[in-house]
């Protein structure tokens, strides 16, 4: 009877469980995430795939988290170091498993992120910006947070490269921080692709976020809100508003005028 348990207990996951039992850290925060992202309904479609990718990676005795190379390309396959670039790719998904299969064919490699990088542009909207060139400023108030992040990580003992990586997260959207983290520091690539994502469901679904821009004169230029709606005012010669359109061109509201001014 001894033996049949021992053996139950080496052919199943219950070893890697009591081996490794930090992997219970990493599925708390991937329940969290579900958690946010079923329940809360905080940016469903990032949180719940990097839940997912977690419980799969930290699977006990599944092995489906990525091997990492050094910086030569090197890693450790069944005990004989390999450099990765030369594996085929068969090699690297039999040896290796499915995941870094895919990590080294897409992501490691640099196709994949500038690929949902065009995707993400083609499906943005810069009809607001191209309206009133004046809302470029939050691109330089992204470009101020690269560089104070870059400076302040330094001064926190991170090397140049990796304080690039960490930066780059607050000025660009995810596939660009996953891209510079590949190429300066890879070994950051998990920790800062899930801050690259998750920090834009920090603003839970359903808040209420409004922006005004004015012109010279003090009226009111447009009114931005949360889902990206925009509304431009148009004034007659008095200063009052006499059109409201959307950022389609589409009339919303028409305002006429007595000598009363009502």
């Amino acid at each position: 009877m001894n033996e049949i348990f021992e053996n139950l207990y080496d052919m199943t996951a219950f070893s890697n469980i009591i081996a490794e039992p930090q992997f219970l850290i990493m599925y708390a925060i991937a329940f969290v995430l579900l958690y946010l992202g079923i329940k809360k309904q905080y940016e469903p479609l990032l949180l719940v795939p990097i839940a997912f990718g977690v419980l799969l990676a930290n699977f006990p005795g599944g092995d489906m988290g990525v091997i990492q190379a050094d910086e030569n390309g090197m890693v450790m396959t069944n005990g004989v170091m390999k450099n990765i670039w030369e594996m085929p790719l068969h090699d690297i998904a039999h040896e290796l498993g499915i995941m870094n299969f895919i990590y080294y064919m897409l992501i490691k490699t640099g196709f994949l992120p500038p690929i949902i990088f065009m995707g993400v542009g083609a499906l943005t909207d810069f009809g607001p910006m191209l309206r009133n060139l004046r809302l470029s400023i939050f691109g330089a108030a992204a470009q101020l947070g690269i560089f104070t992040v870059l400076l302040v990580s330094i001064l926190m003992g991170f090397t140049p490269k990796e304080a690039a990586s960490l930066g780059i997260i607050g000025g660009a959207d995810g596939p660009t921080a996953i891209f510079t983290t590949i190429k300066l520091a890879p070994h950051l690539l998990g920790p800062i692709a899930i801050a690259a994502y998750s920090y834009m469901a920090l603003v839970p679904e359903g808040a209420n976020f409004k922006a005004t821009s004015y012109n010279p004169d003090g009226t009111v230029y447009a009114r931005f809100d949360q889902s990206g709606n925009v509304e431009y005012y148009t004034y007659d010669a008095a200063g009052r508003v006499v059109r409201v359109e959307d950022q389609y061109g589409n009339i919303l509201k028409t305002y006429e005028y007595n000598k009363l001014n009502n």
